[in-house]
């Protein structure tokens, strides 16, 4: 064996390396530990639930046949730099031509390895609610300090050889989940003066899988606008809107003066991307079993006038599909959306896969 077949899969590598900045590209200033301050992380589910029937608390479930889960969450996500090593393969380059023969070609990649962790954040004890909402957490599986979260995966930089027929994505996000999920996303960047974040963006509402089918009326006169949320919030999450989730990345910026703003769009839906899952999770599209069909992500990683601190957030949203419990043969697709917006704790931390 050569020396060169010899080498590992990648290397660490430093942010003081002189070729760091160009292998990792938009993926630089990423390194480190970031965690969120508290009413900053937040997941937003739905999941089949009874009709209401007298006693159901009405806090929790809107009685319209699903149960709307909405868990505050702290996060900490760890970055670790590394090089891929010799990701090559045998074409040409450009359109092949009868009589040309294909050659070893060698693509560059920085990468990031990360690990990520969340927990339940549970109830801030000033709410009026917190014995009853306590008890609802409990009972779903979500108390206060519990792990809901677990991934590990890398963020890519491909510095070169992106092309995919027309298209060309440079960035990727490869990921594992622990409930059955493995994702490949795709997708560019571009720098901004500051967080383009749309308002109406990542957008929450259940939809029927067959576009030819109508929602039950039960769910739709529920949705997200039962009595319990409504478009100006929870009663007893007041920091979070199901209808518009990412006014919660907006007033998180409110007075903010950005510097500049590195946003970042990945799909699963772009080039050879895709989300692959295990038999308990993989339903199909007859609805009868859970199903997991697509997720989108962006980040926006920005820089802080004057300080020139680092903020980091995304959203991110992943279609989730089960069938209608008010008619088995209507899969209804609800979307997952995660949110968060992350301080930088430490730099160069080590994250193991």
């Amino acid at each position: 064996m050569s020396s060169i077949d010899s080498l590992p899969p990648f290397q660490s590598l430093s942010l003081q390396d002189e070729n760091a900045e160009v292998l990792l590209g938009p993926l630089y200033d990423f390194a480190g530990t970031w965690t969120n301050d508290p009413k900053q992380g937040w997941n937003l589910i739905a999941v089949p639930g009874p009709l209401k029937t007298n006693g159901d608390p009405i806090f929790f479930n809107s009685g319209h046949g699903f149960i709307l889960e909405t868990i505050p969450y702290i996060e900490t996500i760890t970055f670790q730099p590394i090089s891929v090593v010799l990701n090559r393969g045998q074409f040409p380059l450009g359109t092949p031509a009868f009589g040309q023969k294909a050659e070893q070609q060698v693509q560059q990649i920085g990468a990031m390895l990360y690990n990520q962790t969340i927990i339940s954040a549970g109830v801030d004890p000033s709410n009026p609610n917190y014995e009853a909402i306590t008890n609802f957490f409990e009972e779903r599986g979500f108390a206060k300090d519990t792990p809901i979260h677990a991934e590990r995966g890398m963020l890519l930089n491909i510095t070169n050889l992106t092309d995919y027929g027309s298209q060309n994505f440079q960035l990727a996000r490869m990921g594992t989940i622990p409930h059955g999920n493995t994702m490949l996303c795709l997708g560019n960047t571009e720098t901004l003066a500051s967080p383009n974040i749309d308002p109406n963006g990542n957008n929450s509402s259940p939809t029927p899988v067959d576009p030819t089918r109508q929602m039950p009326v039960e769910y739709a006169i529920a949705t997200y606008q039962s009595p319990t949320h409504t478009p100006s919030g929870y009663p007893f999450y007041p920091d979070f809107i199901p209808t518009n989730p990412n006014l919660t990345l907006i007033n998180a910026n409110k007075g903010v003066n950005f510097a500049s703003t590195t946003h970042i769009s990945l799909s699963t839906l772009n080039g050879t991307g895709g989300l692959l899952s295990i038999p308990f999770v993989r339903g199909g599209f007859d609805g009868t079993r859970i199903n997991t069909t697509q997720m989108t992500v962006d980040y926006w990683l920005s820089k802080i006038q004057g300080t020139g601190e680092l903020r980091l957030q995304y959203a991110q949203n992943i279609n989730l599909i089960f069938p209608s419990n008010l008619d088995a043969s209507l899969p209804i697709n609800w979307p997952h959306i995660g949110l968060n917006t992350l301080k930088l704790v430490t730099t160069e931390s080590v994250a193991s896969l």
